[in-house]
């Protein structure tokens, strides 16, 4: 499995629903994420992709798309937590 759909595994676990694509917003109608549900998300991608992201770099964090390419960043940087 690709690390995109691994990133959208975790986010459909989290938010109950895979009803999203690339382009959904976290705080949305699809997803309906408050800052709880997305300070949790973060803590879940760095936990299973063992990278560290900053709260300046969760607060970028809009879409499914930009969760994706943070942690595709983070990993090709080695930026391991």
């Amino acid at each position: 499995m690709s690390r995109a759909a691994d990133v959208r595994d975790l986010i459909a676990d989290q938010f109950g629903t895979r009803a999203f694509t690339y382009v959904t917003r976290f705080d949305g109608p699809e997803l309906g994420a408050d800052s709880l549900d997305l300070v949790e998300l973060v803590v879940r991608l760095e936990n299973a992709f063992g990278v560290a992201i900053s709260d300046d770099e969760a607060s970028e964090c809009q879409t499914v798309g930009d969760a994706i390419a943070l942690v595709d960043r983070k990993l090709h940087a080695g930026n391991r937590a």
